[in-house]
């Protein structure tokens, strides 16, 4: 709905109309793996699907990951009033923030958000299922 306000107000252009399809395709990545019966064998839609996903969502986190522990590192070093206890704690709790963002580029995450158990068997489940390397 709000897409087609979008379009609406500012008309349709080649830009808004890839933007707008890339994120519904997004959003529609969880409905799609929702519906698959992992009983059965993946087909090869589901398989071009789940690795066009993972190199995705590697690429995505793993820049993330980067820029934060980077960004935080040369704030570390430029920062003009000395160390403070803010800048340290600041600093460490962004490298922290950015391993957990290279983390789940590499392993994802399971349906239990508080533990790390789930996502390593779902991701095991995975490579299994789709034949992945990595």
């Amino acid at each position: 709905m709000m897409g087609l306000l979008v379009f609406l107000r500012g008309g349709v252009n080649l830009i808004l109309v890839t933007i707008y399809l890339g994120a519904v395709g997004l959003f529609c990545i969880p409905w799609y793996f929702g519906t698959r019966d992992r009983a059965k064998p993946a087909t090869g839609m589901e398989r071009f699907f789940a690795a066009s996903w993972v190199w995705f969502r590697r690429i995505i986190c793993f820049s993330f990951g980067l820029m934060i522990i980077v960004g935080s590192l040369f704030t570390l070093v430029r920062s003009e009033g000395g160390l403070t206890v803010k800048i340290v704690l600041g600093t460490i709790l962004m490298i922290l923030l950015g391993i957990f963002g290279i983390y789940v580029g590499l392993i994802g995450q399971g349906p239990n958000r508080q533990g790390l158990k789930d996502d390593f068997k779902l991701h095991e489940e995975n490579k299994k299922r789709y034949d992945w390397r990595s």
